[in-house]
């Protein structure tokens, strides 16, 4: 696949000032911090975003929330996108920092700015003529095995000669134009071709405008899954790895009946509800008397 390059349409991406009057200026710090870097590995009480530039840490989820709220679409209470719960980016300290800054009209603010992000994006885009871009993105193996998921799904659907995949995939997710960015740790890519108005921002398009400092990586692309379930079908041509340096253990690659069984007994949805216990709140030494006991027991 010849992949939407954003280099030969707006330029080299470090080279800022041949393509200055295509980027949107961030004006909100806290929305600069949510896309960049933010704080990175120096989170502090004083500065307490992590931002999706640096991984999928508490920048993104509020990022992802915001573009729920910006462009109109919500998950499923049920199929919340995964990063939302995940506790090492949830210190309650670094929370409670952010909730602070996140008055009514500040989440307005930075609502709209969101939306005004996609508004520039889609208006430049629609500039050069692109309604459909093709993009690549690389997924390594890690311990939540989701890489490991899609090679099997993969496995399956092509031993079965199915045409298309379905996997869960986040609410937003980077996709890159640079066929080689991080091909040494990645172990699963995806190839598609998305519908412009699937992109959210892309690294040419914006900058924060700090000393005109790069906060986005080179070829960069947001694109948004808009699924209520949070499921996503693409071609199975579309997912490639490397068969020879992962195992076949369940024989997904050449026992059909297997394979079969598998995706049979598989769904793509992943449920996600709150525990008991994160449902809690402190008593503050509150604890019913008798009186209110027995209440209790004589309306049951």
């Amino acid at each position: 696949m010849e992949l939407t390059r954003q280099s030969e349409i707006w330029g080299y991406h470090y080279d800022r000032f041949a393509h200055k009057k295509h980027s949107y200026v961030i004006q909100n710090r806290i929305l600069a911090d949510c896309i960049g870097i933010g704080a990175g590995s120096s989170r502090s009480k004083s500065r307490p975003i992590v931002g999706f530039n640096y991984g999928k840490d508490n920048g993104y989820q509020l990022l992802s929330y915001l573009t729920e709220l910006a462009l109109g679409f919500r998950r499923l209470p049920w199929c919340q996108d995964r990063n939302y719960r995940r506790g090492s980016y949830n210190d309650e300290k670094y929370i409670h920092e952010i909730l602070k800054q996140l008055d009514p009209n500040t989440i307005e603010q930075l609502m709209r700015e969101v939306k005004t992000i996609y508004e520039h994006t889609q208006a430049e885009l629609s500039k050069v003529g692109l309604s459909k871009v093709k993009l690549v993105r690389h997924i390594a193996a890690k311990d939540n095995n989701y890489a490991q998921t899609i090679m099997g799904i993969r496995s399956c659907a092509e031993l079965l000669g199915k045409n298309d995949i379905e996997f869960e995939m986040d609410i937003l997710n980077s996709f890159s134009c640079e066929d080689g960015a991080y091909g040494h740790l990645s172990d699963v890519q995806i190839y598609h071709e998305f519908d412009a108005s699937d992109v959210l921002y892309c690294s040419s398009l914006l900058h924060r405008g700090e000393k005109d400092r790069i906060f986005m990586e080179s070829g960069e692309w947001v694109v948004i899954n808009r699924s209520a379930n949070g499921i996503v079908s693409l071609p199975t041509d579309s997912v490639t790895y490397d068969k020879t340096k992962w195992s076949d253990g369940l024989a997904l690659e050449s026992n059909k009946r297997k394979a079969q069984e598998t995706l049979e007994e598989r769904t793509p949805f992943h449920i996600r509800q709150e525990r008991e216990f994160d449902m809690r709140y402190a008593s503050l030494g509150k604890h019913p008397k008798w009186k209110r006991k027995l209440a209790e027991i004589l309306l049951k």
